[in-house]
């Protein structure tokens, strides 16, 4: 089973920038009170070049201990909406709904489109996203200490970050421009870091009319990884294998002065525990200081053919255990 990401990579400006200002404004209105305590003003409601500045409002979502939830959450959903597949199938369900009276949706960027089917229509946009997630193809990945290796001797200090920083920004081939880390605070032995950088250059063809100009461009990329020094663990979000295994060997190299410190990790999840124990396996009584409210099981994937990627899937729109009985 592929864990669920611990916390959501999208509250790193190159994210937010991508909202339309009006719909991001709506969005965050209802927590101005949190906004309004870490000194931090509503984006205006129209952009303007270098109107606002969203590091200030990542840094607080990111590792702030008071951050609204329900906000993190719901940056989280639209993100993972904001590209082509997202944008494909919350079109052709608005459209199915008639959400757009008989007008097919207008050519919209697919982050303004996920962030105003949420806002607007909740409800079809939970059931788009649960589809989303049969054609999503970046996960997290997790690694642990190798054998003699103590987690708890990593150093986290501004020069050796500033190092991780020099190194990932040479392995992009970017030596000018290099990437940004953008770190958290240590938070119940948990630092999170978000690396912004900029992807496999693109040539990209612009349609004009009576021209066929092209533009070439390095898209912004980000990913994250997060250490837990109490279990050891290190967890990596990318999409190449190589930005897996730098990662890995780069921060290993720098926090603990050894590019093999940390190991792919095998087995960290398995549905054992539903199969024994079913309903029982969600109940979290019994652990002191647990922040859930609840917890419900709504899909199952079984992977059919590895070689052809077949899988079968069971799901329920609320919860597969009371689908079941």
């Amino acid at each position: 089973m592929k864990p669920r990401k611990p916390v959501s990579r999208l509250v790193n400006p190159s994210i937010l920038r991508q909202l339309g200002r009006g719909l991001l404004r709506r969005l965050v209105e209802p927590f101005s009170d949190f906004l309004a305590k870490k000194g931090i003003a509503l984006p205006p409601e129209i952009k303007k070049r270098g109107d606002y500045d969203f590091s200030p409002l990542s840094k607080a979502l990111l590792d702030d201990e008071d951050r609204p939830q329900e906000l993190l959450h719901a940056l989280e959903a639209v993100g993972k909406m904001s590209d082509i597949h997202g944008a494909e199938i919350l079109k052709r369900d608005l459209a199915a709904a008639g959400a757009n009276g008989d007008e097919p949706p207008k050519k919209i960027v697919p982050a303004d489109l996920a962030l105003q089917a949420y806002l607007d229509h909740p409800d079809l946009f939970e059931s788009a996203s649960l589809e989303k997630q049969v054609v999503d193809v970046r996960r997290y990945k997790c690694f642990v200490p190798a054998n003699g290796v103590d987690i708890s001797t990593a150093s986290f200090e501004p020069d050796i970050m500033a190092a991780v920083e020099r190194e990932l920004g040479t392995f992009f081939g970017d030596q000018e421009s290099g990437c940004e880390i953008i770190p958290s605070r240590e938070t119940a032995n948990v630092r999170w870091f978000v690396i912004i950088h900029g992807g496999r250059k693109h040539r990209q063809p612009v349609f004009k009319k009576g021209d066929h100009p092209h533009v070439e461009f390095e898209p912004e990329n980000d990913d994250v990884v997060r250490i837990n020094t109490a279990t050891g663990e290190m967890w990596i979000h990318a999409k190449l294998k190589s930005e897996f295994d730098n990662y890995r060997k780069i921060f290993g190299k720098h926090l603990l002065g050894n590019p093999e410190a940390f190991q792919s990790a095998e087995r960290i999840f398995t549905l054992e525990p539903l199969r024994t124990l079913g309903q029982r396996a969600l109940k979290f009584d019994d652990i002191p200081g647990c922040p859930m409210e609840s917890i419900q099981l709504k899909y199952v994937e079984v992977l059919v053919d590895k070689n052809n990627g077949l899988i079968h899937r069971i799901g329920c729109k609320n919860d597969l255990f009371t689908c079941i009985d």
